[in-house]
């Protein structure tokens, strides 16, 4: 038989996430609402603000941006860009229609081909991840496709060849080197994707969920980039937290109630996806 705490605690815990499914649902029906509008504004052939800017390419990191510009410009076309801009319809539709694809996280995009030699292949991806009402940061990965020493390509697929990472944008802790021995060099160009895009949705998930047991439940948090070693603190409380992406692997607890054993155990391999019911137990016990 379960205790009545337990459940009381389990109950808290399905209101909580129930409630912040309905916040997240809001959010996105007012986005949805947004881009509807646009549509019908688009479709009805309605005025558009030409002071307003585009949606469209305006995060990029500075390591990445050069190669997603065209830098072949003239006096011209210099001259040109200094006038008041004459949006069209198919440049609203199409940066509408990008910023519906940002939802679906991953999004490809040609690379300014002046950059490179005429018979490279190049490709530009983005990752897109929306947490807590917003889209995070972007992350970028710009690929190029190489011939052999003798001038042919090798494999099958998209003009055939071998994709290799050129300039990415990525935390040095996400293992592209390793994803790019698995996966695109043996032409698995799918496969490389998701799993950058797994490790970037697991490392927010990490950071999002601590964030919750801090605001929540009174902890003061530190955390890595990588949301791989934290410290939570409570009174006189504190534990130092080694999590994998999954999990908490280990912990290490300094606390003057004489529980070090019994919070370890508690926190100790449980799930990251249970931290708001893990800590609030230990809250309980200190």
């Amino acid at each position: 038989m379960v205790p009545i705490p337990d459940i009381k605690s389990q109950l808290e815990d399905t209101r909580n996430d129930i409630k912040s499914l309905e916040e997240e649902i809001d959010n996105l029906s007012v986005d949805k609402k947004l881009l509807l509008d646009q549509i019908k504004k688009l479709e009805q052939g309605g005025d558009i603000n030409n002071d307003e800017p585009l949606l469209q390419h305006k995060y990029f990191d500075e390591i990445v941006q050069d190669f997603f510009h065209d830098t072949k410009t003239n006096n011209d076309e210099t001259n040109h860009s200094k006038k008041k801009p004459k949006i069209s319809f198919n440049s609203l539709n199409s940066a509408l229609v990008e910023n519906i694809y940002r939802f679906g996280g991953i999004t490809a995009f040609p690379i300014n081909k002046y950059l490179f030699a005429e018979d490279n292949l190049v490709l530009g991806l983005r990752f897109d991840i929306y947490s807590i009402n917003k889209f995070e940061v972007p992350h970028y990965i710009i690929l190029r496709k190489e011939q052999n020493v003798k001038g042919t390509t090798q494999g099958d697929g998209m003009n055939a060849g071998t994709w290799h990472i050129f300039k990415h944008t990525l935390p040095v802790f996400i293992p592209i080197r390793q994803y790019e021995q698995e996966h695109l060099l043996q032409n698995k160009l799918i496969q490389f994707v998701k799993s950058v895009r797994i490790d970037l949705i697991k490392l927010q998930y990490r950071h999002n969920k601590f964030d919750l047991v801090s605001k929540g439940l009174g902890f003061r948090l530190e955390k890595d980039l990588q949301c791989q070693r934290v410290k939570l603190k409570y009174n006189d409380t504190e534990l130092s937290l080694f999590c994998s992406q999954d999990y908490i692997e280990e912990v290490d607890v300094a606390s003057n109630s004489g529980k070090r054993k019994i919070i370890e155990s508690i926190v100790r391999n449980s799930q990251i996806k249970d931290l708001l019911k893990t800590f609030r137990r230990v809250k309980e016990e200190v």
